[in-house]
C-alpha cells in the first residue's frame, strides 16, 4: 500500500526495487529483495535504464520506453 506501483505476484519482495527519475536519467536500485533484479536477463544491483531495457521481478518482466 506504501508502493506508487504494487505487483501482486510470485519471488517478489514487499519492497523490491526503486525507480528515480535524476534530471533525464531514469535509474533503478534494487532494495535488498530476496531474488534480485535482473536487467537484460544480468542479476544487477542498480543501473541506469535505457531505451528497451528489461527488468524481470519475480516473475514480472517490464521493458522501459523513455517518454517523449
Amino acid at each position: 500500500p506504501q508502493a506508487t506501483i504494487s505487483i501482486d505476484g510470485i519471488g517478489i519482495s514487499r519492497q523490491h526495487l526503486s525507480i528515480r527519475r535524476t534530471g533525464p536519467e531514469y535509474t533503478f536500485t534494487d532494495l535488498d529483495s530476496a531474488n534480485g533484479v535482473y536487467l537484460n536477463s544480468v542479476k544487477t544491483h542498480a543501473a541506469v535504464l535505457r531505451e528497451g531495457d528489461v527488468l524481470q521481478v519475480g516473475d514480472a518482466i517490464f521493458v522501459f520506453h523513455e517518454g517523449a
